[in-house]
């Protein structure tokens, strides 16, 4: 890592602020107790959390083997694939040649694109599918990048498959990084299991954020006189506009909106995906009648699949690299960790911790005077607004009460704010108490409704998937080759070898009872179970998925 470190450009003084923030909390790794297992690390977005927790890590571990003959599991676990994408391949370049000599035995990750293959890096020797799905479920490995949903499987799922990897988050060094995504529901079960965890099983618990929840009493502040490194940043501006908007209003301001930062990289990050779709279409609309001037568009959102999102966060970095000034229309998937740096952000309302993650994709480094953010509140055709549709009631009313009064918020606010804000969400936490109940007398119910920790993780899991099989030519056929197999057992792990493939090349959606459209109005044919997308419904160059679930494929209803 310290060699990696040393490649990196250093120049600049956000660069100076990442160096310094680095040293001060690294020189202490050696000196605390290692009976103190609860630590945290706050830092504004952009000083390089990624490399310092994992150089805090290896440190530790290093200290661990030589003070107590045991060499701990380290286990990073991140909330968005997108950043689990990026985190991958940062811990493949600083391990460089370790990783190439000692492959999965060393490092893997593991979340729903990663390849089904073990290699162990002592022979070439061909491994039964059978010793893979199990090298791969346990985690037999010592570095691990996975997802909060593998990790928290691990403890509150009932499934073998999950809980077979328990045994790993013992005597282990785990980093949370991006904790603020965890959702409240979660908050107290995290805390009562990871503090007994550490207490009992020799555990280290890292809990990382820009916009640290505080929810994990008796965590201990790694980063030196942290609030220091916020109050001195000056890279963004927040601007509140809290009178609601209709959509419609938005829209009809959009060329005059534009054209103000025609001379920026600009991006717009509405709330679901019917409306960034509305606002790409309209944008795209006013570049081909030529309303504005001619610059590149980027659409991003679950729309998308995962293999082409990863392609069009490249695409934005080229287009901001080349000076091209880029617009990206985005849902909240772009907040966390994406490595991207714009001039100038539109925001939907949203919680304050999603606000401010948004805020760290603007002037990143900041090399470009003051960033602007501005938050809107917009509402749709049926005065709804679209906040509301997304997001807790109660993060939105601390959001209310801990912004109110003001009109414009300087990043040196961030972090006085945000410890308001989540002080406010700590004292609501009824919901968390009841699911802790729950586990703790094994019943899974509270309320007369049954725990399910993937609702909890990621929300309704009912959800169709559709395969485009034109963004990888080869797949449909070996998908066919997969389930013609008939031994059962050698037809599941066929699949398995290319799940990584169908996933990237996928999208989800839900149907709710009352939409009108139906999964097999979409569908061209089934492969198995597998949907294959009628293409017809897939804009491959713009938001992908591109049909109105509440209205009838058509446009009339046969009675």
């Amino acid at each position: 890592m310290d060699r990696y470190l040393k490649t990196l450009d250093t120049a600049g003084d956000i660069n100076e602020e990442r160096g310094r923030a680095y040293e001060e909390t690294i020189s202490d790794v050696g000196r605390f107790p290692l009976t103190e297992g609860l630590h945290s690390i706050t830092l504004p977005t952009g000083l390089g959390k990624t490399l310092l927790s994992a150089s805090w890590a290896l440190k530790l571990r290093n200290r661990i083997g030589r003070e107590e003959g045991i060499v701990p599991k380290i286990i990073v676990s991140l909330p968005f694939l997108s950043i689990i994408e990026q985190t991958d391949d940062v811990y493949k370049k600083f391990l460089g040649a370790l990783y190439e000599k000692d492959k999965d035995r060393l490092y893997m990750p593991r979340y729903s694109i990663s390849d089904f293959k073990y290699r162990n890096g002592i022979d070439d020797e061909e491994r039964s599918d059978n010793s893979v799905d199990f090298f791969l479920n346990i985690w037999n490995t010592e570095i691990i990048v996975s997802t909060f949903d593998q990790l928290l499987y691990s403890l509150f799922s009932l499934k073998s498959k999950h809980l077979m990897r328990f045994h790993n988050l013992f005597n282990a060094i785990i980093v949370f990084d991006e904790i603020q995504a965890l959702p409240s529901e979660l908050w107290k079960p995290f805390e009562y299991f990871f503090k007994k965890l550490s207490e009992v099983g020799g555990t280290h618990i890292l809990l990382m954020s820009a916009t640290q929840p505080g929810f994990f009493p008796g965590a201990i502040e790694r980063v030196p006189e942290h609030e220091e490194y916020f109050k001195s940043l000056r890279r963004v501006n927040l601007h509140i506009k809290p009178k609601e908007r209709s959509l419609d209003d938005f829209i009809e301001n959009l060329p005059d909106l534009v054209d103000e930062h025609s001379d920026e990289s600009m991006m717009i990050v509405l709330n679901t995906r019917d409306s960034s779709k509305s606002i790409y279409k309209e944008i795209k609309e006013m570049i081909d009648e030529k309303i504005i001037s001619e610059r590149p568009l980027i659409y991003l959102s679950s729309l998308v699949a995962p293999s082409q999102r990863t392609n069009r966060i490249l695409r934005i970095k080229r287009c901001i690299e080349k000076g091209l000034n880029p617009i990206i229309v985005t849902t909240q998937c772009i907040e966390a960790g994406v490595d991207i740096d714009v001039d100038h952000i539109v925001r939907d309302w949203a919680p304050l911790d999603s606000i401010f993650q948004v805020c760290g994709r603007c002037n990143r480094n900041g090399q470009k005077g003051i960033g602007s953010i501005e938050i809107v509140k917009l509402r749709s055709d049926a005065e709804r607004i679209f906040s509301n549709m997304v997001y807790d009631g109660i993060l939105l009313d601390c959001t209310e009460f801990s912004m109110s009064g003001n009109v414009e918020i300087p990043e040196e606010r961030f972090y006085s704010l945000g410890s308001r804000y989540f002080e406010m969400v700590r004292e609501r936490l009824g919901k968390s108490m009841k699911v802790v109940k729950a586990y703790a007398q094994y019943t899974h119910k509270y309320d007369e409704t049954v725990v399910n920790i993937k609702e909890l993780l990621r929300g309704d899991e009912r959800q169709e998937q559709f395969i485009i099989s034109s963004l990888d030519e080869d797949l449909l056929q070996d998908i066919e080759k997969a389930l013609e197999t008939k031994d059962r057992w050698k037809r599941r792990y066929a699949v398995k070898t290319i799940s990584k493939r169908i996933a990237a090349n996928s999208v989800n959606i839900r149907f709710e009872k009352w939409m009108p459209v139906r999964p097999d109005d979409l569908t061209t044919y089934k492969i198995g179970n597998f949907r294959i997308l009628d293409e017809q419904f897939y804009d491959e160059e713009g938001v992908g998925l591109d049909v109105d679930l509440k209205n009838p494929i058509g446009g009339t209803v046969m009675c």
